[in-house]
């Protein structure tokens, strides 16, 4: 019984996903905006929370600890079509 309630809320949350990718695909603008602030809304909760904001500086000393060993390391992830000589958006 459990084990039904587990599948059909994992269904749901499935195609509650899905319907918001095919959203934001007419609409990215808007998502993106949307993105954005909720993660303001999560960064100022943090904020008021000690817990968190010690846990956070924690993490950004630990992250500059790591650069500061290897700059190659905080290099911004590279897209997929760096150095292609194509963008995702090019026109066939």
């Amino acid at each position: 019984m459990a084990d039904a309630d587990c599948k059909a809320k994992l269904e749901q949350h499935k195609s509650q996903r899905e319907a918001r990718k095919a959203e934001c695909a007419k609409n990215p603008t808007q998502c993106k905006a949307e993105r954005q602030k909720h993660r303001e809304a999560l960064k100022a909760r943090c904020e008021a929370d000690a817990g968190c904001k010690a846990k956070m500086e924690k993490r950004r000393a630990a992250r500059e600890e790591r650069c500061a060993k290897d700059p190659s390391a905080c290099e911004p992830p590279r897209q997929p079509w760096d150095g292609t000589g194509t963008a995702p958006s090019a026109p066939r």
